[in-house]
């Protein structure tokens, strides 16, 4: 280390005669200059995100969800779950009106929501986990628990809000909220339990989608290898319906189990 001159003229070294080298100076720039970009702008919000489900529209009144980005995009929905339905009459830069409590908007029932009426439920505490298998997403699903895997093809943004719903046993659907500079998108996706993961991802898929002979597979491992018939049945009967015999086979055997 370079050696410098203190204050009577003689040579100074840092860090061994008690000398320091101090470099104290300010800037301040809307965008990161320099590599690497910290923080990701393109990844890492700047403000806190929320959802308000108790909004009402700043031009109309009617009840709204009003969703705000980590990166200050702000969103009116009619209803949240896919396919997220926007509220037509706002804008990106309006605040939601905020009423008093006898207002006649303030005062009218809301319905249920009909995400609820769908199935819907919000993952809360939602935490995502990467893996060299695809992703791994927890979280409080009604009153339990839950860890569900997601593809290779997909990454839940957790910053916004996620909900789920049961499709079949072991079988989820997710959409969310995936938010950039650019504002938010919606996206929606299967998961599944990680119990059945060694069926493997492409066949899940498949049968998230309905397809007898994928349906039969994942019905197949959960009845025989999970022991796990009530479960399965759902996986046996889509194929079933679509006359795969070994399928018919094994709804014979399970008649006869609970006979």
């Amino acid at each position: 280390m370079p050696e410098s001159p203190s204050a009577a003229g003689t040579a100074v070294r840092p860090g061994v005669d008690g000398g320091a080298i101090v470099d104290s100076h300010c800037h301040a720039w809307e965008r990161w200059p320099y590599p690497p970009p910290v923080p990701d702008e393109d990844s890492r919000g700047t403000v806190e995100s929320y959802l308000n489900p108790n909004a009402h529209c700043p031009v109309c009144g009617k009840p709204v969800y009003f969703y705000r980005s980590p990166f200050d995009g702000r969103v009116f929905f009619d209803d949240v779950g896919w396919p997220w339905p926007k509220h037509g009459c706002t804008d990106n830069g309006r605040q939601p009106r905020r009423l008093m409590r006898d207002s006649p908007e303030a005062r009218a029932p809301r319905l249920v929501p009909q995400w609820r009426l769908e199935g819907w439920r919000p993952l809360l505490s939602a935490r995502a986990y990467a893996s060299a298998d695809g992703q791994r997403l927890t979280g409080d699903f009604g009153d339990r628990f839950f860890e569900v895997r997601v593809g290779r093809a997909e990454k839940i943004d957790i910053n916004g809000p996620v909900l789920m719903r049961v499709v079949r046993p072991y079988l989820f659907e997710i959409t969310f909220l995936h938010s950039t500079p650019r504002g938010a998108q919606e996206r929606r996706t299967s998961a599944f339990n990680p119990k059945i993961a060694s069926v493997g991802e492409d066949v899940i898929t498949q049968a998230a989608l309905g397809d007898p002979a994928a349906s039969y597979q994942v019905g197949a491992f959960i009845l025989w290898k999970l022991d796990d018939p009530e479960r399965a049945r759902p996986y046996l009967e889509i194929a079933g319906d679509a006359g795969l015999f070994d399928a018919l086979i094994d709804l014979a055997v399970l008649g006869l189990l609970s006979a």
